[in-house]
């Protein structure tokens, strides 16, 4: 099932009580609610399995990411129950991951109000960076990361990279790739790197892939059980043999379904129609052919 992401940033004049939210959530991460705090539990109950991934405390900001299924809903009382804890206005960026679209959401005792009324948050450059992300705003993105910004940068527990790949920021994503980005790095998100990798990478599209195939560090029998790997790989059969050669890897072996992680659909050589079809149009066009074969 997609999840849904959710970035809380808290702010509050009450220190103590931020503080012990904070902690409540430090022993949070990392678990499923049913190892949480009780007055964290209490927050969040009726929903499935919310998970904390990350959380920060610098002065009267507290920031927190919680992911959790796609059906469950943010309501009035999770907010108002948050402002009890401490944090007197609240906004939550919520990346839904069934149809790659996010919302941003205000409030302000317990009101939902206008972006304008939320205070400027205190926060790091590289959680600076993840606003302009969350925000949309490429532009000024792109010129940061040009200026030295730190492109290898983990915002709550995610590359920046993987953040842009998933906000389909296209132009941050080249921004990215034009810097030398660490892709090693966001070897845990594969599936998102190579897609965008092979819509954004240009010219360099094949010593990246290479990157990806020959690292130490990857798992090659994953690489190949991946769909975006491989629809990537199959524009360039060279890489596509190089990663078929390494050790482990069964080229038989059940793909994983892009949309649907948990379910395969097949090996390479039953879906080859599927993987390869785009690959021989391309060559077609190059040709000034039209993908049809000759008749007569």
């Amino acid at each position: 099932m997609s999840s849904n992401i959710l970035t809380f940033t808290c702010i509050g004049a009450d220190a103590l009580m931020l503080s012990a939210l904070h902690g409540h959530l430090q022993t949070a991460v990392g678990q499923f609610a049913d190892q949480w705090p009780a007055p964290l539990q209490a927050c969040f109950d009726d929903w499935e399995k919310p998970f904390v991934t990350s959380t920060s405390l610098r002065g009267e900001t507290l920031r927190f990411v919680i992911d959790t299924s796609s059906g469950d809903e943010l309501e009035k009382a999770h907010i108002q129950a948050l402002h009890d804890a401490g944090a007197t206005h609240i906004r939550v960026r919520i990346w839904y991951g069934q149809v790659g679209e996010t919302r941003t959401l205000h409030y302000q005792g317990g009101k939902k109000v206008a972006a304008k009324a939320f205070p400027a948050p205190m926060l790091t450059e590289e959680e600076e960076l993840l606003e302009l992300l969350l925000d949309g705003k490429e532009a000024a993105f792109a010129k940061a990361i040009k200026a030295g910004a730190p492109k290898n940068a983990v915002v709550d527990g995610t590359p920046l990279l993987v953040h842009a790949a998933k906000a389909r920021l296209g132009k941050a994503v080249s921004a990215l790739l034009d810097a030398n980005v660490d892709l090693i790095a966001c070897l845990a998100w594969v599936d998102e790197v190579a897609e965008v990798v092979q819509s954004y990478g240009g010219k360099n599209t094949p010593a990246l892939l290479r990157t990806l195939v020959q690292a130490p560090q990857a798992d090659p029998v994953a690489l190949w059980r991946s769909e975006c790997v491989l629809r990537a790989l199959c524009e360039h059969p060279e890489l596509l043999a190089l990663l078929a050669s390494r050790e482990g890897v069964d080229v038989n072996a059940q793909i994983r379904w892009a949309l649907h992680p948990e379910q395969v659909r097949g090996s390479l050589l039953f879906n080859s129609v599927s993987f390869f079809k785009r690959n021989r149009c391309r060559a077609g066009r190059r040709r000034g052919e039209s993908g049809h074969p000759a008749v007569g």
